[in-house]
């Protein structure tokens, strides 16, 4: 299986049962995962993320499972550096996004000038509506979610980028089905679609060749991932396209 969204670093808010990229590549292996897109928890706090991207990429395996994930903040003038760099240097799978995080809207201008680039270097980009509920955050540190109808309005305007919604809710796939069913740049990873039956009802509104696995970890428990494929009711073929064929072909591995 392939994990389309990780994390690894300290997140400041409470203790996670792991923090260093080698004991989520353990914990993420026990649970069956092959190959995992990480991407830096610090990124999201520092000032430059890019600083963050570097950190995480001198503590990986070369030849372990998790695959660099860069944050890049497309308001900063060195973006585009960053870009380059994450691709050419560090060796990043693709790119993510944290518009609420780095106050930004998803659909503006530094946001869209960034998906081009993206798209034109074939780095597909993560866009993180929310890194957890809003009722589960610091009461003095209320990050908003980011707007799944502006995120799908960036995404048209890019349509050389590939677009993953990270963090998406299954209210917001049902609500916004026939537009992502439009845009054959769009996909939906399934860290936070918590629902009963929320993998079916998914599958029903988007199809199994727009959904990937994604765990959230180690923010979210991997098996909770597991338990929504196993509660599913997937056929072959549905299982292989949201674990691994899907990501396969994002990735490129």
């Amino acid at each position: 299986m392939i994990d389309i969204n990780a994390f690894a670093g300290p997140w400041p808010f409470r203790a996670l049962p792991a923090t260093l990229p080698a004991d989520v590549a353990t914990m993420l292996q026990e649970a069956g995962i092959a190959r995992a897109l990480v991407s830096p928890l610090e990124a999201l706090f520092f000032e430059d993320p890019h600083i963050a991207n570097e950190r995480l990429a001198a503590r990986l395996q070369p030849d372990g499972i998790l695959l660099p994930c860069a944050a890049i903040n497309p308001t900063l003038a060195n973006w585009e550096r960053s870009l380059r760099v994450s691709q050419e240097e560090i060796g990043a799978r693709a790119v993510v996004l944290h518009p609420n995080y780095h106050c930004y809207e998803p659909d503006s201008e530094p946001a869209r000038a960034l998906l081009a680039a993206a798209g034109k270097a074939g780095l597909p980009v993560l866009i993180q509506l929310r890194m957890q509920d809003l009722r589960a955050q610091h009461p003095l540190c209320k990050v908003p979610d980011v707007s799944a109808e502006k995120t799908l309005a960036a995404a048209e305007s890019a349509p050389d980028a590939r677009v993953i919604l990270g963090g998406i809710r299954l209210a917001e796939v049902i609500a916004q089905a026939s537009r992502i069913r439009a845009l054959p740049n769009v996909w939906i990873e399934l860290s936070q679609v918590e629902h009963v039956d929320g993998l079916r009802k998914a599958i029903s509104a988007i199809g199994a060749d727009r959904i990937l696995l994604g765990t959230g970890a180690p923010l979210f428990n991997v098996r909770s991932s597991l338990l929504k494929l196993e509660e599913g009711r997937l056929s072959d073929q549905e299982r292989a396209a949201i674990t691994r064929q899907n990501a396969r072909e994002l990735l490129a591995i």
